[in-house]
């Protein structure tokens, strides 16, 4: 079983860096903005390795063996290619895609343009809804989460990430953002953190089944519905 997990773990590694690999030969215009993501791509080890490391942390919390994946704000779908190999279906959705549709080339993978979060409401039995540091932007965070609650099959999880927005975070942040060019807004457009997250998916019947604090810089946490 140990073996198996650590083979498992391996092979996701190598298809995260070739993913990543496929981002850095995209143009330097097209990585300028927030959707393309160019802190995976820093400069600096550490910074590079807090973001990448939320994926590493997410994808040990649940098998995607055959299951089908909804990646809401699915951003540059570098999460959603690397696991492109063993699930049934990945579907991507965000407001801009065109990253993802030259970073993706699994043909598992659907991606879809959405203008507003009732759009995800055509998707049904979704095994498994993955967004990351992309809840923290929502502002009708209740409305998002009874149609994750509705697309879930009875069986489905939710995998978050997001920042905890503290003084460690902001300091980071700003470190982050230096020598990088475009839309990295940041906290200017969070309109909560990670805490107010996991407090109002409770409240609305997600039951937390892990947490993992990352650098507390952000946690990473998984989510089953009560039905």
């Amino acid at each position: 079983m140990e073996n198996s997990r650590q083979a498992r773990n391996l092979m996701f590694r190598n298809r995260l860096e070739n993913v990543l690999q496929r981002l850095q030969n995209i143009s330097h215009d097209e990585k300028s903005d927030e959707v393309s993501i160019p802190l995976y791509l820093h400069k600096n080890f550490l910074v590079r390795k807090v973001f990448i490391d939320r994926f590493k942390i997410a994808y040990n919390m649940t098998s995607f063996a055959n299951k089908s994946v909804l990646d809401y704000g699915c951003g540059s779908g570098i999460f959603l290619e690397s696991i492109s190999s063993e699930i049934k279906k990945g579907f991507g959705v965000d407001l801009d895609i065109e990253i993802a549709k030259k970073v993706t080339t699994s043909e598992k993978i659907s991606l879809t343009q959405i203008m507003n979060h009732d759009e995800i409401n055509k998707f049904s039995e979704i095994n498994v809804i993955t967004s990351f540091d992309v809840l923290e932007h929502v502002a009708e965070l209740d409305s998002l989460l009874t149609i994750f609650s509705k697309i879930l099959s009875d069986d489905g999880e939710v995998i978050i990430s997001g920042p905890t927005e503290n003084a460690f975070y902001t300091f980071a942040r700003k470190l982050a953002r230096i020598g990088i060019q475009g839309n990295l807004r940041g906290s200017e457009e969070h309109v909560r953190n990670i805490f107010d997250i996991k407090n109002k998916m409770q409240e609305m019947g997600f039951l937390i089944q892990k947490d993992i604090n990352l650098w507390s810089l952000f946690h990473v946490m998984s989510f089953k519905i009560k039905r």
